[in-house]
């Protein structure tokens, strides 16, 4: 009884209850943008192939495999399918491999260690398929202890007598000694060092004539970011020593009990510059530290469910930012999963209900927003949340704006409310009545104030004025009758001479001057265009084009250059077409809120991916217009429960545009002439064109897939065709271009992000024909014949010319009198450099980008510079990519894809043709310049 009164006086005490609600509110953020949400698990034992499970070391060659040392053998794995090596002459599972390394052929060398603790060195030549044994070698002479991967591309051999080589070019290279032999334990090669720890705890620096010198703790250099305050760290039940691990992570192979590394008390670390996170796996224990929000995450529970996996052996960091572990039930596959998002008042308000948005807007350096449960605000500085101006509760709080610091417009209903104090009640301006709108039925949608002090107030009924602060608001536009439908003003965009409207029935002009009467012809155009469509927003590039969210139609680009009209849906990716709003970021980007989701649009690929609870979104229902950027190009985007905070430069920190090279498995060509395939794989992986003819008839990929990807696209450069998908690792085509092209290949995470990308160059050759298939005494008439017919034509015009013959003409590239050049050449070079790093930009994304055809744009650039568009965009690709050689920090690899090109063999062949020195050679070249100098 007591509850019921207190219910039934609820009402009378509404203000108070407000009140109260104030002093308890304390919100939560419940996810901090970029931080570690969760970890994506893929395990491979038995059941997928695996025939060798016990796994004691990883490697991950050149060529995009993962080998496995495992009891019995070597296994090589492709991301989808195992193929298994065992020694050949030996019994089965006799031998217990610990560790193995590539050298620059492609042969793979590996240790294994029989049961009388016998180490002995093993070989894969490539495509062989026999791992033998190396006997008394003149390379390898010595007992060999471990092998070790190097980051220039070679190896190091860690010999019995503790000694270390490094083996390059065939030949072996003396690099370092232990004192007194003690067990080298772990190694660390950098750039230009070698760093060497052995079972003495003593850490010795090489240097790359091989000078090597003990040092101190206080002289160790910093080669990874250390996140941990003191000596020792405890997390979760490891008991983990920081000064010494920092350096290293472990080297099972060099371990006294290199098979089960856990029982020794060694642990790995990793740090993921991309990520920014650092893993700590030791046992059976997972942890992984954000550093970003400063948490540390436990995955520890991953391995619950796998009780014959005992503890991790072994782990490595590949490039798709994947940890993978090696135990005793095969290997598993880490990836951890970013919030792209924090989020506000998510919490019930005084009723258990959420707090469902509208207008959002930025006041005095603090954030104001409208909602069902009340007026609040957010304090980006403190990160606090709490409510303001306590009045009756309305269901129509919906708009909110503010141009300065004097003043903060809400819209609450048929009232316009302006606050000069948060905590001060506001000055209220009623909309008046309109006929034959009853007035409760009135709404405030959108508000704008201009330079003029005039307010400008978009309704469900049309478009309103509030001239001055002492004067009433008066409506610009009403029904001419009851029947017809009223446009409702979602976002009003203010010009120089007047506003753009977005309504509920397309994009409406108002003039100044002339109001709604406009005589321009590309305004009357969209209108047109336009009429009947529900434009909720809309946002103008920085190319001048405008974009349109509308509410069934998805996204829209108009060009009024060209009076293009675009549309943008379910084949660019939106699955959802009611969109809400644009706001494009720092690079480019437009974010765009829907009602399923939030949906990030490239407009040079035009293309969307979608984001929604799994990415730490508070709701993926969004509301209409609940969303507003701050000054500082922050985005809030309000919908059914909170408020998403999204900064972009935190997200490209969390979620890097990095694309890596795919690996390619298999090809074969299939020839109408040819019973069998004929194998092309090597080919295809040095990047050599693949010859096409009439003849081919079918070409088959098979595609490494290490990043677990689920989808691949691809589609010839040339050829203005959309992406083809596919869900398979092999690709087979059938049908083929009639000239040289390029295979463009890419894997599609699950998030829609493109983070693989593969580039395989095709030469077409016609087929003879005509004059090749005559009969060869057929061939010599037609030959002879023409020759006789040429100069009998030259006796001719020898008695016809005139005395002095008339000079060739000397045809020069240059502008023709129709068609001016007006900065089309330095057009076209911005357009190919602000794209330069997109390997499937092309002459169809140049042509759209130039608005010109294909034709128009290969006669231009053939009249003007004597080159066709791909000529041009590789000069430039490859004048770019000389620029970054001189940059010491960038490998050749990162050069390649930073210029565009698919992959690095293909970008070698294409800069030696071009400049005369391969990559590689190019940069020694400036080495050696630089000494001399």
């Amino acid at each position: 009884m007591v509850w019921g009164l207190f219910i039934s006086r609820l009402g009378r005490f509404r203000c108070f209850g407000f009140a109260l609600c104030l002093f308890l509110y304390v919100t939560l953020i419940n996810v901090t943008l970029g931080q570690v949400r969760a970890i994506d698990l893929r395990h491979y034992s038995n059941e997928h192939g695996l025939e060798l499970p016990m796994v004691n070391d990883l490697f991950l060659n050149a060529d995009g495999y993962l080998w496995l040392s495992t009891l019995g053998g070597l296994v090589r794995f492709d991301g989808t399918d195992f193929l298994s090596f065992e020694p050949e002459g030996r019994e089965s599972k006799s031998i217990n491999f610990t560790c193995a390394v590539s050298d620059e052929k492609g042969t793979i060398y590996a240790i294994g260690q029989d049961r009388w603790d016998q180490k002995h060195l093993f070989s894969l030549q490539p495509d062989s398929g026999v791992l033998v044994p190396v006997e008394n070698s003149s390379l390898f002479p010595m007992a060999i202890k471990a092998l070790l991967p190097s980051n220039s591309g070679e190896f190091l051999v860690i010999s019995l007598d503790e000694q270390i080589y490094q083996y390059a070019e065939g030949k072996l290279k003396w690099v370092f000694k232990s004192p007194d032999q003690i067990p080298i334990i772990n190694v660390k090669i950098n750039q230009k060092e070698f760093l060497v720890q052995n079972s003495h705890h003593e850490i010795f620096i090489v240097d790359q004539e091989v000078n090597s010198k003990r040092l101190d703790p206080d002289e160790l250099p910093s080669i990874e970011p250390v996140h941990f305050d003191g000596d020792e760290k405890i997390i979760g039940s490891l008991k983990v020593d920081i000064e010494e691990e920092q350096f290293f992570t472990a080297q099972p192979s060099l371990l006294p009990s290199p098979v089960y590394p856990f029982q020794a008390g060694k642990y790995f670390r990793f740090h993921q510059e991309s990520r920014n996170v650092t893993w700590i796996l030791k046992n059976k224990s997972i942890f992984c530290h954000d550093n970003n929000s400063g948490d540390w995450k436990d995955f520890s529970d991953l391995l619950k469910d796998f009780p014959k996996a005992q503890g991790i052996k072994c782990a490595l960091v590949d490039p798709f930012d994947q940890v993978w572990i090696g135990t005793n039930d095969g290997i598993f596959a880490l990836k951890p999963s970013f919030s792209i998002s924090k989020s506000l008042f998510t919490k019930k308000d005084h009723l258990g209900n959420a707090f469902s948005f509208r207008g959002i807007t930025e006041w005095r350096g603090q954030i104001y927003a409208n909602s069902y449960s009340g007026k609040v605000n957010y304090d980006p500085s403190g990160e606090e949340e709490s409510l303001f101006y306590k009045s009756k509760v309305d269901v129509h709080k919906l708009a909110a704006h503010c141009s300065n610091d004097t003043s903060l417009w809400l819209g609450e209903g048929q009232k316009l409310l302006r606050f000069y104090d948060p905590n001060t009640p506001p000055h209220t301006y009623p909309l008046p009545s309109l006929e034959p709108f009853p007035y409760k039925s009135l709404e405030i949608w959108a508000i704008s104030e201009d330079t003029l002090g005039k307010v400008w107030i978009g309704t469900n009924a049309g478009l309103a004025v509030l001239d001055s602060p002492d004067g009433p608001i008066r409506f610009l536009s009403s029904p001419s009758n009851p029947s017809q439908p009223v446009a409702k003003i979602n976002h009003i965009h203010p010009t120089k001479n007047g506003l753009i409207l977005a309504t509920s029935l397309g994009i409406r002009y108002f003039d100044f001057v002339n109001g709604f009467q406009i005589e321009n012809r590309q305004h009357l155009l969209l209108e047109k265009l336009t009429e009947g469509i529900s434009i909720y927003h809309l946002h103008f590039d920085k190319n001048g084009d405008m974009w349109l969210a509308s509410h069934g139609e998805g996204l829209m680009r108009w060009n009024s250059d060209f009076s293009l009209l675009n549309k943008f849906g379910s084949s660019s990716g939106f699955s959802n077409k009611h969109l809400h709003a644009i706001y494009e970021d720092h690079k480019g980007r437009m974010w765009i809120p829907s009602e399923n989701g939030l949906f990030l649009f490239y407009p040079d690929e035009l293309r969307a991916i979608r984001f929604g609870k799994a990415n730490g979104l508070s709701d993926e229902e969004f509301n209409r217009i609940s969303h507003f950027r701050a000054k500082d190009g922050t985005m809030y985007f309000g919908g059914v429960a909170g408020i998403n905070v999204i900064n972009p430069s935190d997200f490209y920190q969390t979620h890097p545009d990095t694309i890596q090279p795919l690996a390619l498995g298999t090809a074969q060509l299939t020839h109408s002439t040819q019973k069998k395939s004929e194998d092309i794989s090597l080919a295809v992986k040095e990047q050599n064109p693949i010859p096409l003819n009439g003849s081919t008839t079918g070409l088959t990929l098979t595609l490494l897939n290490l990043g677990g990807f689920g989808e691949f696209e691809y589609k010839w450069k040339e050829e203005d065709t959309a992406w083809q998908k596919t869900d398979a690792t092999q690709i087979s085509l059938t049908k083929f271009p009639n000239q040289a092209d390029e295979l463009l290949i890419r894997a599609i995470d699950d998030v829609g992000q493109i983070k693989g990308y593969l580039a395989l160059p095709l030469h077409f050759q016609q087929d003879k024909k005509g004059w090749g298939k005559l009969p060869l005494w057929l061939s010599g008439i037609v030959v002879a014949a023409g020759v006789c017919f040429i100069l009998y034509r030259q006796k001719i015009d020898k008695n016809t010319l005139p005395i002095h013959p008339t000079p060739k003409p000397t045809f020069i590239a240059t502008q023709s009198v129709e068609e001016p050049i007006d900065g089309f050449v330095e057009k076209l070079e911005e357009i190919v450099r602000k794209n330069i790093s997109s390997p499937e930009f092309g002459v169809t994304q140049l042509s759209e980008a130039l608005y010109v055809s294909r034709k128009s744009l290969y006669r231009k650039t053939n009249q003007l510079l004597g080159k066709n568009p791909n000529e041009i965009i590789k000069e430039i690709r490859l004048e770019y990519a000389r620029n970054l050689l001189s940059i010491a920090e960038l490998n050749i690899a990162e050069i390649t894809y930073k210029s565009g090109f698919g992959s690095s063999s293909y970008f070698s062949n294409c800069y030696k043709k071009h400049f005369g020195l391969t990559p590689k050679e190019y940069r020694k070249q400036l080495s050696q310049e630089k000494k001399r100098a």
